[in-house]
C-alpha cells in the first residue's frame, strides 16, 4: 500500500454529490451515514451517502447529529503522480496513519469516519457550517501529531 506523506495535504473538506456518484458503491459504503458538502433539495437539508452507498442527493435535515463525516483530502500533485505510482481509483492509500480510498481529482477519502457531527445549525452551506471548522480543526491536531 503506497503512503502519501502528510506535508501532501492542501486541504480537507467533505465530497459533493458529483464527485461521490462517480465511485465505485463498495467506496462509498462503510456501515454508516455520511454527510457530503452539497446541499440538499431544501434549504434545510444536505445531501448524505447511506449505509449501502447509495448517495442521497435530496439530503438530510442538517442539525441531525446523528450523521458521519468522512472527510476527503486534497492532495498535492496527486492525479499527476498517481499512475506514475500505479495508484487507480478505489485504490487504498495510508495518510495520517489511516487508510483511505484514491477518488481521483486530487482526493482521497477516508475509509472510516472521524465521528459524528451535526452539518450545521442554521444552514446548509458547506463554506459557512460548523462541519467545515470541525474538519478544519481536526486536521490542524491530525497535523501537529
Amino acid at each position: 500500500m503506497k503512503s502519501i506523506h502528510r506535508d501532501y495535504i492542501e486541504e480537507i473538506a467533505l465530497l459533493t454529490v458529483e464527485e461521490a456518484k462517480k465511485l465505485p458503491k463498495w467506496v462509498l459504503a462503510n456501515g454508516e451515514w455520511w454527510w457530503l458538502q452539497s446541499a440538499g433539495y431544501s434549504q434545510y437539508c444536505t445531501a448524505f451517502v447511506n449505509n449501502v452507498g447509495w448517495v442521497n442527493a435530496l439530503g438530510y435535515s442538517f442539525d441531525r447529529d446523528c450523521v458521519y463525516v468522512r472527510p476527503a483530502l486534497k492532495i498535492k500533485n496527486l492525479d499527476l503522480i498517481a499512475p506514475a505510482y500505479g495508484i487507480e481509483i478505489g485504490e487504498t492509500v495510508r495518510i495520517l496513519d489511516r487508510i483511505a480510498f484514491y477518488t481521483g481529482n486530487g482526493k482521497v477519502l477516508l475509509c472510516e469516519p472521524i465521528g459524528v457531527h451535526r452539518f450545521d445549525e442554521d444552514t446548509n452551506c458547506y463554506e459557512n457550517s460548523e462541519i467545515k471548522e470541525f474538519l478544519e480543526n481536526w486536521l490542524k491536531k491530525e497535523m501537529e501529531k
